[in-house]
């Protein structure tokens, strides 16, 4: 297995590993690569859905019902000045120096750290068809 830094930024690209048979070594390794790098890419997979909740398990357990936030505030901060100090970290966040753009490949394997990273899906041609697929993970224990 190889764990290749997509940018200086953030992000690694993951070959050489079958996540559908991944062993114990190979996933501690996996979820170190997680850590340091915050996104990763791991192509050419072919998971059914208990394959890829076993997988996603892995990192902790599962969030049955994913939770969509309608707002983000800084907890006890005036809303004004929450939504001005958010402006400012998300002006550094969008930066071209820190931001990596997926190109999609059918069998890509996805994984990023919502504690540090922001995410988002731009548009793509109205005649392309896409199957997405998400597991959202709680925090692991110890």
């Amino acid at each position: 297995m190889n764990v290749t830094p997509l940018s200086p930024a953030l992000g690694a690209n993951i070959d050489g590993v079958d996540l559908a048979a991944v062993t114990d070594a190979e996933f501690e390794t996996i979820y170190q690569a997680w850590l340091d790098h915050g996104v990763l890419r791991i192509r050419g997979q072919s998971l059914d859905d208990p394959q890829l909740e076993r997988f996603s398990a892995r990192f902790g357990p599962l969030e049955k019902i994913p939770v969509k936030l309608q707002w983000a505030y800084v907890m006890g901060m005036e809303v004004d000045e929450s939504e001005a100090l958010l402006d400012e970290l998300w002006s550094y966040a969008a930066l071209p120096e820190n931001v990596w753009t997926q190109k999609w490949t059918v069998g890509d394997v996805l994984i990023w750290d919502n504690r540090r990273v922001l995410h988002r899906r731009d548009a793509f041609p109205d005649h392309l068809r896409r199957l997405m697929k998400r597991c959202q993970v709680l925090a692991r224990e110890g």
